[in-house]
């Protein structure tokens, strides 16, 4: 056979091969699963998320999650909930032995219980932290977190290539109502949903069972480590929410100072005193009246 048509039919050959490497390996399923995965293998120590309820505007969420690049065990967590009538922000701090609680979330409290004087109920506990119980709050670790979420990530592969599409933004996959059962039993076995003593995965379930066609798009973004997810019941928004993750490398988690942290009898004692001295000066502007 003449050399030229072998070496063009090799070359043909891995032409071919190449391309049908390249549309396998370039998949929307493939492609999802990339980066999910790069999302949750990545260093990132910064996330910002959102959560809202199109339909219902009383409840939305957003907050940041900040680990100290040199000491992922120093961990700050700032979550904004509001509806149309309240604003509360918590602020927690961990430092992988003790976890801090801003007592500013009780000014936000205040305020939406129309207190006049929020102004001096801000102040005073601006900088004040309670030390909290670790009894109450999980120890999760970023570490476990971390291969927690390798272990989400890796169920996708499971799913029906058909199930993934590529779009704008990324690539994503819709669920069923059989694709979120499993995967609520995925997240309920991992060591930090063990940890956060979450027992109601089965309710969760039942909850899923009784949603009328319920559905949940899950998107990547191709060009950033953020992941977002609508999930809807017969046609209808039912939620929204995103994360996205990021590095800092200078970013520095620091837990409040000795004379900031005050005991729940101390807080008790901080606030009878404000609240005495508020109906005070309110009892004394009705007699001048």
């Amino acid at each position: 056979m003449n050399k030229k048509v072998i070496i063009g039919s090799v070359a043909a050959a891995i032409v071919v091969a190449g391309g049908a490497s390249y549309a396998v390996l370039h998949t929307p399923k493939v492609q999802f699963g990339t980066h999910l995965l790069a999302m949750v293998k990545a260093d990132d120590n910064r996330y910002q998320y959102t959560a809202s309820m199109p339909d219902n505007s009383q409840y939305r969420i957003n907050g940041l999650a900040k680990l100290d690049a040199k000491d992922r065990q120093k961990v700050m967590l700032s979550t904004t909930v509001a509806d149309d009538d309240t604003k509360l922000t918590y602020d927690i701090k961990k430092n992988g032995k003790t976890t801090y609680v801003s007592a500013g979330f009780l000014s936000d409290m205040f305020q939406s219980a129309d207190v006049k004087d929020v102004p001096d109920f801000s102040t005073v506990l601006q900088n004040v932290w309670m030390k909290g119980d670790n009894k109450r709050y999980a120890k999760v670790e970023s570490e476990q977190v971390q291969t927690d979420a390798k272990q989400i990530a890796k169920w996708f592969t499971d799913l029906d290539g058909q199930k993934f599409s590529k779009v704008g933004a990324g690539y994503q996959v819709k669920l069923n109502r059989a694709d979120l059962k499993r995967l609520v039993t995925v997240v309920g076995q991992t060591e930090t949903a063990k940890q956060l003593k979450v027992d109601g995965w089965d309710k969760l379930r039942d909850e899923i069972n009784d949603m009328k066609k319920p559905e949940v798009i899950v998107t990547v973004a191709k060009d950033a480590h953020k992941l977002s997810l609508r999930a809807t019941s017969d046609q209808a928004s039912y939620v929204k929410a995103s994360v996205v993750g990021t590095r800092q490398a200078g970013q520095t988690v620091v837990m409040p100072a000795a004379k900031h942290v005050k005991t729940e009898k101390q807080l008790e004692k901080m606030l009878t005193a404000m609240v005495l001295q508020y109906a005070f000066n309110d009892m004394s502007g009705s007699w001048g009246e």
